[in-house]
């Protein structure tokens, strides 16, 4: 049973494989984390930012 043990310890196949996939959770963990987080300060971003053209549009002269 040790033996056995040891030889799956040392057997390195599917590593990298393994090791993408845990990459890729904490990828998705941390995008996740910083949508959430950033969230309501974007939203508040594009507000501010219409509310900013569409006051320099009511306040922009009219042409012909």
């Amino acid at each position: 049973m040790r033996q056995l043990m040891k030889k799956f310890i040392k057997d390195e196949r599917g590593v990298s494989a393994i090791e993408y996939a845990i990459l890729a959770a904490l990828i998705v963990g941390a995008v996740t984390v910083g949508a959430v987080t950033m969230g309501g300060n974007v939203q508040k971003l594009f507000t501010a930012g219409n509310a900013q053209v569409n006051n320099a549009v009511t306040k922009a002269p009219k042409t012909n």
